[in-house]
């Protein structure tokens, strides 16, 4: 199975370039990679024609990281589409897991991970414990956050990425079979937790 990696990306070349390295070094096979630049102003598109031009770039105004993983959507070939943000490193075997899930579970239409942040980080970090309380309590999600979201291509017409993964999430799993790989795809230790939400680099 075909996935199409999709990162909306906004004035972050640094960090997107860790993000397109890590995944150009994944272990799965078959793939492409889309970058959706939702508007940035510094060396975004620079930066991957020059170092990665095997990507595929698109542009569009700023409106927001939803309105650019859309956009990455209707530009996928794929029949998998996987969700990564600007500043996440995932690890080589990162497709390759998600592939095994949905090699396990044939019927489902959606597999995810989650970040695992270490006891150190919990310890110093009032938004990792907050997000691992929403997770866990809210969201009844065993392990503390779900990073990246994936669907097959038969769900992605009738579930349009919305503002958070956590509500896109939910309305899939009310209309679809989905699965949670019972690793972690990503680990959170090198995780700036500064923002609302992690930071994977």
């Amino acid at each position: 199975m075909k996935f199409s990696v999709v990162i909306p990306t906004y004035n972050r070349a640094a960090t997107l370039r860790q993000t397109l390295t890590a995944l150009m070094a994944q272990d799965y096979p078959d793939y492409e990679i889309i970058v959706v630049d939702d508007g940035s102003t510094d060396d975004t598109r620079a930066m991957i024609a020059r170092e990665f031009p095997q990507v595929r770039y698109i542009y569009q105004q700023n409106r927001g990281p939803a309105a650019a993983r859309n956009r990455g959507i209707a530009h996928a070939r794929g029949e998998i589409i996987a969700f990564t943000d600007d500043d996440c490193v995932p690890p080589r075997d990162w497709l390759a897991r998600l592939a095994d899930g949905y090699a396990r579970y044939p019927d489902v239409v959606g597999v995810g991970g989650y970040l695992e942040a270490p006891d150190e980080v919990l310890q110093r970090a009032l938004l990792a414990r907050y997000e691992r309380f929403i997770a866990r309590r809210v969201f009844r999600v065993s392990a503390s956050t779900w990073v990246g979201l994936n669907v097959r291509r038969a769900a992605r017409t009738t579930s349009r990425i919305v503002v958070r993964f956590w509500n896109a999430w939910a309305a899939l799993t009310k209309r679809f079979r989905t699965r949670r790989v019972k690793t972690p795809i990503l680990n959170g230790a090198s995780a700036n937790w500064v923002r609302g939400c992690c930071t994977c680099l």
